[in-house]
Order: structure tokens, then sequence, then C-alpha cells
């Protein structure tokens, strides 16, 4: 129902640009203009359970590719991805993907306005399942995912130069997540 999840958004979850832990994700982030991102701001539906939430989407034209009607499938994937995430209460922890499995049925539509929906279905210690859709504004369904998501129990900020690092070292009992902002990244694994 798209006039639930305007209220939805109305509610907001995704902080501004100073508290999102991702400000430049190209699905979520507030940093991003409408022609460089999904901006996709989901909000609690009211006078439900936490862990419901949804928003409204229009694709903007630079979604999709040159000529066409609809967004492309990256862009449709991307748009069922951190709506799951704000459902798992994102905002109160750092959460990161261990499994995304994603069904398409049909790209949206560009100018178009969509409702993208998002629920937990359950945790177990440092884990939340999520399940998000993507509806055209008359209900049908355009795209389902669902998410297994774990909490990020440290996460430490490096911006390093070109062709600088750090040297060989072991890590024990945690597993290591690294993501870049721009440049490229080369690891090796010893093995520790």
């Amino acid at each position: 129902d798209p006039a639930l999840a305007r209220t939805a958004v109305r509610a907001g979850v995704v902080p501004g640009p100073a508290l999102h832990p991702v400000p430049v994700c190209f699905c979520c982030g507030c940093d991003r203009s409408a022609a460089d991102g999904l901006r996709i701001h989901p909000g609690h539906v009211p006078g439900s359970a936490r862990g419901l939430v949804a928003t409204t989407w229009t694709p903007h034209a630079s979604t999709g590719a040159t000529g066409a009607s609809t967004a492309t499938l990256p862009v449709t994937w991307a748009a069922i991805d951190c709506v799951g995430a704000w459902a798992g209460t994102l905002s109160d922890r750092l959460l990161v993907h261990q499994r995304l499995v994603v069904e398409v049925l049909d790209l949206p539509r560009l100018g178009e306005e969509h409702v993208v929906v998002a629920a937990v279905q359950g945790t177990l210690g440092d884990r939340v399942h999520t399940v998000a859709a993507l509806h055209d504004v008359q209900g049908r369904l355009l795209a389902r995912a669902e998410h297994l998501w774990r909490d990020v129990l440290h996460h430490d900020d490096h911006l390093l130069r070109d062709g600088t690092g750090f040297e060989a070292h072991r890590h024990r009992d945690v597993e290591i997540v690294t993501w870049v902002v721009s440049g490229a990244l080369a690891h090796t694994h010893g093995g520790g």
C-alpha cells in the first residue's frame, strides 16, 4: 500500500549523514543525489511490530540502460538489499550480509512509484534473518529477497595511500570483512 509506505517514511529510520553507518551507500545512502543513488529510506510501519519497514521508491532515469523504460537488474537487486538491514535494526547496530538470495520477476518502471517493504523473520545470536519485497503501486510483486545478516562486532576505518597496507598478521576466531570505498585492494591469506 503506497499510502502506508509514505506514512512509514515519515516515521523514518534512516538517520542523517552524521549518523548513517555508510552515508555513501548506493541504495540507502543519504549523501547521494537521486541521479547517483537509489535513496531508499524506509521507516517503521505504524501500528506494526518493530522490524517491519516500508518506503516508496521512484526509479530515476539514471537507473535504467540508455533508452530503457525499466531499471536495470543490478539496480532492482539493490532496491531490496539495504531495506532488509533497516528492518534488522541497522539503526541500532551495524550489520553485514552473510547471505542474500533474490528472485526478480519483473523490472521496475522508471519514473513510476513503487513500494519497498522488509521484515525481520527471526534472530539467532549475532544473526538476523530478514525478507524484502518490491511491488508496483497496484501491488504486483516484482522482486523478493531473503537476507541473512551478521552483527559487525568491531569496525575500524583505515584510509590507506596507494601501495601501502599492513604487515602480515594473524587473526584468530574472527571473520574479517573489508569494503573498499574507492581504489583497489589486494589481500592475501596466510592461513592464520
